[in-house]
């Protein structure tokens, strides 16, 4: 977890709150360009973060499990995204491969059930089970 991810998620939330630079920079008793400043450059002090919080009427450990439950959804996926994602490996593998772009790939079997396919190419009949 970085702090440009959690000043991201802090400027996502000043805006979904409707809470402008300007409103931080009054309420800090900053110029509204030193605030732009701090965020485009992600450079802030501990004690600064917590008073931006404290603007956004956000508690910063708030943030920062806010933060932490984002990516830890983000690293999940759903079988529905996974199965995307490999249908979008395997469309671009010819390319990848250096094949011919209009060859097709022929997918046998279910995506992600095991067993299924040709005899010769499951996993027991590799194993030789």
């Amino acid at each position: 977890m970085g702090a440009a991810t959690l000043i991201d998620l802090l400027k996502r939330h000043l805006k979904a709150h409707g809470i402008t630079y300007a409103k931080v920079a009054e309420r800090l008793g900053l110029s509204e360009a030193s605030v732009k400043r701090m965020f485009s450059r992600h450079d802030f002090t501990l004690q600064r973060l917590e008073d931006v919080c404290r603007v956004a009427d956000l508690d910063f450990a708030a943030l920062v499990r806010a933060l932490y439950d984002e990516q830890a959804s983000a690293a999940h996926l759903t079988v529905e995204q996974e199965q995307e994602q490999l249908v979008g490996a395997i469309e671009s593998a010819p390319q990848i491969l250096g094949l011919d772009p209009g060859a097709e790939i022929a997918l046998e079997g279910s995506i992600g059930q095991p067993g299924q396919g040709p005899p010769d190419q499951r996993p027991d009949a590799v194993l030789g089970h």
